[in-house]
């Protein structure tokens, strides 16, 4: 599902179920972290698995937005590439670890993205997800894709040769954002993650 032979259309990339989930951890991590992510409860607030210390690590709650998150098959791939102490601090929501997942699905959107034909370089895609991500939200809280994407995107010269649309409709496919209407110049969407959109925030212009 992560192939895109072209390089001209976005990817769906749908979330695995818990059958899909639980046989994944057990094939792909060591004990300890595959039984907190097969353990791991949903519906459960952030507040009360967030800095969580004791007992032992296999019977840690995991933050429920990163348990989620893990079930996107890109955070999943970037979550496996982290070594097995690594994996229980993003389990735990420390915000270092966190970061470091991030680190890893950003470098390869933009780099995705600048493979495709539209305009912008590694650089020029993340300084656009930054300005993005600095757009302060509105009194209402939905966010629109023409007031809160494409204008921030378009705020430079530098960016105005580059498809924002285009770019919607990638992060939307890439787990990056969720669309919670029909695309349309008033689609509303919102960042799928809160800790990935507070990463971005911090990444320099």
């Amino acid at each position: 599902h992560l192939s895109d032979q072209e390089g001209m259309k976005p990817i769906p990339l749908g979330d695995f179920d818990e059958e899909e989930m639980s046989k994944l951890a057990s094939q792909h991590l060591g004990v300890e972290v595959a039984n907190r992510v097969c353990a791991a409860p949903f519906g459960a607030s952030f507040t009360q698995t967030v800095g969580v210390v004791s007992g032992t690590a296999s019977q840690k709650p995991v933050v429920p937005e990163v348990r989620s998150a893990i079930k996107h098959p890109l955070f999943w791939r970037f979550f496996l590439q982290k070594s097995e102490p690594l994996q229980h601090r993003i389990l735990d929501g420390e915000l270092e670890a966190l970061w470091e997942l991030c680190g890893s699905y950003l470098g390869w959107f933009c780099e995705k993205i600048g493979c495709k034909p539209l305009g912008a370089d590694h650089e020029a895609v993340k300084a656009m997800l930054k300005r993005i991500a600095s757009e302060p939200a509105p009194a209402d809280g939905l966010l629109r894709q023409e007031e809160h994407w494409v204008r921030p995107a378009c705020g430079a010269g530098s960016f105005r040769a580059f498809s924002v649309d285009e770019l919607f409709r990638e992060a939307r496919s890439f787990g990056l954002i969720s669309v919670d209407s029909p695309v349309s110049a008033s689609t509303i969407w919102r960042w799928r993650y809160h800790f990935l959109h507070e990463f971005l925030k911090t990444q320099p212009l």
